[in-house]
């Protein structure tokens, strides 16, 4: 289960803050049922879309679909889990899955698949892992297109979805159809409710400013420490998160800070960068309580602005001190996200669950791989306060570093 961050509660937009709460029901796509709601879900709804008799379905083209999207009525429609909303004066549904219109051997992809509803109301997505683009529009009379921000629902009916000339063509020549599927494909109804996430139980006046308490204390330095003369860290921020925000405008790295590779994990079939590393600045370790703090500089930025989320994660310092392990980030942003350039813990550490851990024979070089990140205890001094519920997890951070 997945949520939108969004650490500034009850302000800006109606957030889906759990993506799989909801699910689309479709003849374009097709999709799982969502997961068993809990108390951390914070929506639900239907987007149904039904085969068009003319355009695709009378050219023989059917659809077939990848886990999670499960085909319904003969493959006439279809279930997809939505991986992200919000309704403001529009109403955004990010669908997690991937679709296929198949005729005979060939067949065209669909990804990314985001439905859009407003004075404009479109589908965009990815077609055969090309760059997003609006690959159809929806028309329907306006008394039948209904958005309402205070109650955060968004409803529709008798939609008609008909490609782009773009789309219809690229369709067209990969399915070698008789001809361009200019046509109604298919008939859409929506219906959603999105709520908001429950503000936190209590709230200190600095934390309702900017989502973080009191700046963390930097860790004491023991007075046997020495220092570390070298040391690597890659960050891993939770993956579906990383999905949700590249519906928007995505990720981005400045002041240092680099991207990982570009990667195709469960959930997408779209790759992207779901990892970051950080130049070393500096840091000590001490032998004798095992604890260690190395502090790292640069910043990956986090953009989806239709969801007013612009916000950035800087300067990291990793603590590695028994149960008490912990990663602080400068935290900064606009709009939705205004954390005032504050410290706060993003994660707690668990040393214990880490997929490897070792020390070299001479005793100077320490690693810690794939340790996996939670959410800090005390949620109040977190910019995670009140959207995540203390010890879920959010990623994972790998450490080495080299005592002189």
């Amino acid at each position: 289960m997945t949520r939108m961050l969004s650490p500034v509660p009850r302000r800006s937009t109606r957030s889906l803050l759990v993506p799989a709460a909801l699910t689309l029901v479709a003849g374009l796509a097709a999709g799982g049922a969502a997961s068993p709601a809990t108390a951390a879900d914070f929506g639900a709804g239907s987007v149904s879309l039904t085969n068009g008799s003319t355009g695709l379905k009378g050219q023989g083209v059917r659809w077939s679909a990848s886990s999670p999207v499960k085909l319904r009525n003969g493959r006439s429609r279809a279930v997809l889990p939505v991986e992200s909303g919000a309704v403001t004066t529009t109403a955004t549904l990010g669908l997690k899955g991937t679709v296929r219109l198949t005729k005979g051997k060939r067949r065209v992809t669909l990804t990314g698949l985001q439905v859009r509803l407003g004075k404009r109301s479109t589908v965009t997505g990815e077609v055969d892992g090309g760059q997003r683009r609006t690959i159809g529009r929806l028309s329907m009379p306006a008394k039948r297109l209904k958005l309402d921000r205070d109650a955060a629902t968004a409803s529709a009916s008798n939609a008609r979805l008909k490609l782009t000339t773009s789309t219809a063509r690229t369709v067209r020549k990969r399915l070698e159809l008789r001809r361009t599927p200019t046509g109604n494909v298919a008939t859409v109804a929506v219906t959603g409710h999105v709520k908001d996430a429950p503000a936190p139980s209590s709230c200190s006046a600095a934390y309702c400013a900017t989502g973080l308490g009191a700046e963390p204390p930097v860790l004491d330095r023991p007075s046997g420490a020495v220092d570390v003369r070298s040391a690597s860290l890659v960050w891993t921020p939770l993956d579906s998160f990383v999905r949700y925000i590249n519906t928007g405008e995505g990720t981005s790295v400045s002041g240092g800070a680099t991207d990982g590779p570009r990667e195709v994990l469960p959930g997408s079939s779209s790759a992207f960068v779901y990892r970051f590393g950080f130049p070393f600045q500096r840091g000590w370790f001490d032998a004798a309580t095992g604890t260690a703090a190395t502090t790292f500089r640069g910043k990956v930025a986090f953009r989806f602005k239709t969801h007013t989320i612009d916000m950035s994660a800087a300067d990291p310092e990793i603590e590695i001190n028994g149960g008490k392990s912990r990663v602080i980030f400068r935290m900064d942003g606009k709009d939705g996200t205004q954390l005032g350039g504050t410290r706060g813990v993003l994660i707690d550490l668990d040393l214990g669950k880490a997929a490897a851990t070792a020390v070299s024979p001479d005793g100077k070089t320490h690693s810690y791989v794939g340790v996996p990140g939670t959410i800090p205890a005390k949620a109040g001094s977190s910019v995670f306060a009140g959207f995540y519920a203390p010890g879920e997890r959010f990623g994972s951070v790998t450490l080495s570093f080299t005592t002189g």
